[in-house]
């Protein structure tokens, strides 16, 4: 379940410097997605590798790519977090310190 203290971790996680960053999955050989993060924070031991794969127990492999499961993300709206919106941050280009920073402005909570 997110909390508020769950998304305080989360940004706290992103801004660390602690996690490299990666795109099109949560996590891969080079680094996280922001998402990614997020399952991380949530339940460090959640990762699975499969040969060069790495999938988490709140994963959505459904999808394009891979993103947080529909639960995830419906959790995160009650908060005003666009998960997708992040994915395509992430993606396109935004560092973890900018994304922490949208995270921090779209919540509809102060952090």
């Amino acid at each position: 379940m997110i909390t508020k203290e769950t998304l305080q971790q989360w940004v706290q996680a992103l801004e660390s410097g602690k996690y490299k960053q990666t795109k099109d999955q949560l996590q891969d050989p080079t680094g996280f997605c922001c998402l990614g993060v997020l399952c991380d924070t949530l339940d460090p031991k959640g990762w699975d590798k499969d040969y060069h794969e790495f999938t988490h127990n709140l994963g959505d492999t459904d999808t394009f790519y891979e993103m947080i499961n529909n639960d995830l993300q419906e959790q995160l709206k009650h908060y005003n977090i666009d998960a997708k919106k992040l994915a395509y941050m992430n993606d396109g280009g935004s560092t973890f310190l900018e994304i922490a920073e949208e995270i921090k402005q779209s919540c509809n909570t102060p952090l």
